[in-house]
C-alpha cells in the first residue's frame, strides 16, 4: 500500500471518529461539553439566521418575517448538525475506500454513499473494504436512530418549561411582571396563594438548568406565542420572589427565597454555558442562608421610581407593605442583583419579547465555537 493510501484510510478514520465523538457528545452524554464540529455548525447557521434576524438588509424583511426566522434557529441547528455528521462520515469512509484501493475518488464517493445509506447499488472490492462497508452502514443507522430519540428528549424538556411559561401568562396576565402575579391573585382573593408556588418554580429552575445546559440548541427554541418567553417568565417569577421577600409586611416563606438562589444560578450557568458575561456567579445556597445578604453588591437596571411604583401599585390592591420603603429598596437591590445580569444577557441573546422589567440591551454575539465545560 502507497504512503498516500495510508494517509488516506488514517485520515478517514480520523473524520469517522470525531463524527462519532460529536454525535455522542451532542446527543448521549449530558455533561454540557461543546466540540467542534457542533460549535462550527452552529456557527454557520447563526451567520445565516443573524441578517435576518437583525435586519441588515431591507430586502430581507421581504424574504422571512423576524419571528419565523427565529423560529426556525434552533431546529435549523439540530437538522445541520445530522447533515454535518452524514457528510463528514461519508467523505470519512471514501477516503478509506480509496486508501483501500478502489479505482478513483469518484467510485470511492459512490461506494461510501451507498453503504452509509444502505442502498446496495456499489459492491466492496475486496474483502478489507467489505467490513468498512458493513460498519459505515452500521453507522449509518446508528445516527438515524439517534437523531428519532433525540427527538422526545428535546420536546420533553421544551413542553416541561413552556407548561410554566403559558401558566404564568393566564395569572400574570398580559403585560407580565412580578408585580402584576402578586396583584392578580389579590384580586382573585388572596395574594398568599402564590406562596404555594415557590417550591414548584424551584424545581423549575433545576429542570432548564440542566436541560438548556445539555440540550445545545435549548435556549433557542422559541415560545408558540411571540409574546412569550422563558427568560421573560423566568425573570417573572424571580422578580415575584424578590418583592415578596423585600416588601410585603409578611414572614416570607423559605421557598421565596429559594427559589431566588436556584434561578439566579441556573440562569447564570446557561449564559455561561452560551459564553456571556453574566456577571459573578452567584454563591451557593447554604443553611440558614438569606440571599438578601450576599456580600457581593452588584448594579442592577431596575430603577428606584420603577420599585416604588412598584410599591404603589401593590398598595393599590390591598397588599401589606413593609412601611420602610428605603430597607425595602436595599433587599429588593440585592436579590436583584443576583439574577439581573443573567437574565437581561438571555433575554438579548434569545430575542425575548420586551419585558416591562427587563431593560433592553444590544444584542451580545454568543460564542458557540469553543471547547470544554460551558
Amino acid at each position: 500500500m502507497e504512503l498516500v493510501h495510508v494517509a488516506a484510510v488514517a485520515a478517514g478514520i480520523l473524520l469517522v471518529a470525531l463524527t462519532l465523538r460529536s454525535a455522542v457528545l451532542t446527543f448521549v452524554v449530558p455533561h454540557g461539553r461543546r466540540e467542534v464540529i457542533t460549535g462550527v455548525v452552529l456557527e454557520l447557521v447563526a451567520a445565516v439566521f443573524r441578517p435576518f434576524i437583525h435586519r441588515r438588509v431591507p430586502l430581507l424583511g421581504r424574504i422571512a418575517t423576524r419571528s419565523s426566522a427565529l423560529a426556525l434557529f434552533a431546529p435549523a441547528c439540530l437538522l445541520s448538525f445530522y447533515a454535518a455528521w452524514l457528510v463528514i462520515t461519508w467523505l470519512g469512509f471514501a477516503l478509506m475506500y480509496y486508501g483501500f484501493g478502489t479505482e478513483d475518488a469518484t467510485t470511492a464517493l459512490r461506494l461510501s454513499g451507498s453503504s452509509l445509506f444502505t442502498l446496495g447499488f456499489s459492491e466492496p472490492p475486496s474483502g478489507g473494504t467489505t467490513a468498512a462497508v458493513l460498519a459505515e452502514a452500521g453507522i449509518g443507522l446508528f445516527l438515524v436512530a439517534l437523531l428519532i430519540g433525540y427527538f422526545p428528549t428535546i420536546y420533553g424538556a421544551y413542553q416541561r418549561r413552556e407548561v410554566v411559561v403559558t401558566t404564568l401568562q393566564e395569572r400574570a396576565g398580559a403585560a407580565a411582571s412580578g408585580v402584576s402575579l402578586l396583584r392578580h391573585h389579590q384580586e382573585m382573593g388572596d395574594w398568599s396563594v402564590v406562596d404555594g408556588l415557590w417550591d414548584g418554580y424551584e424545581t423549575w429552575f433545576a429542570d432548564i438548568g440542566e436541560s438548556h445546559v445539555a440540550i445545545e440548541i435549548l435556549p433557542f427554541y422559541r415560545s408558540l406565542a411571540d409574546d412569550r418567553s422563558w427568560v421573560n417568565a423566568s425573570c417573572l417569577i424571580l422578580d415575584a420572589a424578590a418583592l415578596r421577600v423585600a416588601t410585603i409586611d409578611a414572614p416570607p416563606p423559605p421557598g421565596a427565597r429559594l427559589v431566588i438562589r436556584a434561578g439566579a444560578r441556573s440562569l447564570w450557568g446557561i449564559a455561561h454555558h452560551l459564553g456571556l458575561d453574566a456577571g459573578p456567579r452567584p454563591a451557593a445556597s447554604k443553611a440558614g442562608d438569606d440571599p438578601a445578604l450576599d456580600s457581593d453588591a452588584r448594579t442592577v437596571t431596575v430603577t428606584r421610581a420603577a420599585f416604588d411604583a412598584a410599591r404603589a401599585e401593590l398598595a393599590a390592591a390591598g397588599i401589606p407593605l413593609m412601611p420602610d420603603a428605603d430597607a425595602a429598596w436595599n433587599t429588593f437591590h440585592r436579590l436583584r442583583g443576583l439574577y439581573d445580569r443573567p437574565v437581561t444577557i438571555l433575554a438579548a441573546a434569545t430575542s425575548s419579547p420586551p419585558s416591562p422589567w427587563i431593560a433592553p440591551t444590544r444584542t451580545p454575539r454568543v460564542r458557540y465555537l469553543r471547547t470544554g465545560r460551558g
